[in-house]
């Protein structure tokens, strides 16, 4: 179903940055190292997607992928998107309550809420 997974990349561009660093930013970068199209988000965002900052920019900048979960109606008349009705289950705090700690740093884990 995916066959483009061999063509992803975790990148640490934000966390190299030391410091908060806006999506505006972040989206820039990767537009001009990697030629970014689309910006994936969670279904639960779409909603509130106009009040991030610099929206109208963002919404310029790139196409927006929605993922639907389980349960969340899309409802946006705003913007353009693609959806991916992926339709399981979960979040990322049930992912996080679930998750084996062991390796992860204390400071990390007291800054992140694991």
């Amino acid at each position: 179903m995916f066959n483009h997974l061999l063509s992803v990349e975790v990148s640490d561009y934000e966390i190299n940055q030391r410091q908060s660093v806006k999506i505006e930013q972040t989206l820039k970068y990767f537009q001009q190292t990697y030629s970014v199209k689309y910006f994936i988000i969670g279904a639960d965002n779409l909603s509130k997607l106009h009040l991030w900052y610099n929206f109208k920019e963002l919404n310029q900048l790139v196409l927006f992928v929605v993922v639907s979960r389980d349960g969340i109606k899309l409802n946006n008349d705003i913007i353009s998107y693609i959806n991916i009705a992926l339709d399981i289950n979960i979040s990322s705090t049930a992912i996080r309550d679930n998750l084996d700690t062991k390796f992860v740093p204390q400071k990390i884990q007291k800054k992140v809420h694991i």
